[in-house]
């Protein structure tokens, strides 16, 4: 891989057909620690002719299954990467009073990598989406809560900014051995992408934790059953119109997609509601950082 000189794009990686869902990405899908270890390679070999080093645009597609996500490191070993996922979860009630006493820092990220803020609400509503329209473009979860961020507080700076949820369908036919009969439960891969405004490859390990951990917990919600509504007063009419909007974003993706020689593996009962069994796995990640660096500044 070539050097990588101060405030230029992360290397082009070679690129394969579209990836699940139809989406251009890098070919190799890398493990977290591949991906950390990668972030040390490039950074340690910007240029030393100036104080700062830094990648612009850095992507990557991660593997998430199996907890390929886990990066223990020195800063962050696997108690505090357990203690800052589930803070971040909103599972404040999983975590004793010692456990944020000891692994909390600033050197950790600070308010900057504080995600907690309504996320149980958050997972409530990314979960309602897939559940009920699997091939839904709304499965998004923003983490900043407010539209005007003033730029010298550290609590509107969040390092994470966004994730997109969507389901690729998988085919998986379940056979009785008692009977002849074949019967198929929906299958799934729910795979993701992240938008970082800034990525330290020092908090890498606890963010990629996060965002496994985020992960996971919505593939165990949609395989589980469907969750209530966030907002349980929703009348038939919103859900309706909810329908119609979604039926909506189908149709402008079969009328603009028009090359027959683009395959791709979204769920095809795009129109309707899905009500009944379904299975989800956790799949893989696209990760954007707009500004990679080496240590945590600003």
């Amino acid at each position: 891989m070539a050097s990588q000189a101060v405030g230029a794009a992360a290397p082009a990686a070679s690129t394969t057909a579209p990836a699940a869902g139809g989406t251009a990405a890098p070919a190799a899908v890398l493990t977290g620690r591949q991906v950390y270890d990668e972030m040390q390679d490039l950074l340690g070999r910007c240029s030393s002719s100036t104080t700062k080093k830094l990648i612009r645009n850095y992507t990557r597609r991660i593997a998430m299954s199996q907890r390929q996500y886990v990066v223990a490191t020195d800063l962050f070993p696997l108690p505090a990467l357990r203690v800052y996922s589930l803070y971040n979860l909103g599972r404040h009630a999983d975590l004793t009073i010692e456990e944020q006493t000891r692994y909390f820092s600033a050197q950790r990220g600070g308010a900057q990598g504080d995600y907690h803020d309504g996320m149980p609400e958050k997972i409530k509503n990314v979960v309602q989406c897939l559940h009920q329209y699997p091939a839904s473009k709304r499965a998004v979860l923003t983490i900043p809560n407010t539209s005007f961020p003033d730029h010298t507080h550290d609590a509107d700076a969040k390092c994470l900014r966004e994730l997109h949820f969507y389901l690729d369908a998988e085919t998986n036919a379940n056979t009785n051995a008692n009977s002849s009969s074949t019967t198929t439960t929906p299958q799934f891969r729910l795979n993701a992408t992240v938008w970082m405004r800034a990525q330290a490859a020092e908090i890498f390990p606890k963010n990629i934790h996060f965002i496994g951990a985020l992960m996971t917990t919505i593939a165990t919600a949609l395989t589980a059953q469907p969750p209530p509504h966030p907002n349980q007063n929703t009348s038939k009419e919103e859900e309706e119109e909810a329908a119609d909007h979604h039926k909506r974003d189908a149709e402008e993706d079969t009328t603009t997609n028009t090359d027959a020689t683009t395959t791709t593996n979204a769920p095809t009962s795009t129109n309707e509601k899905h009500g009944g069994t379904m299975v989800v796995n956790v799949g893989e990640l696209f990760y954007l950082a707009t500004t990679l660096v080496s240590v945590r500044d600003d």
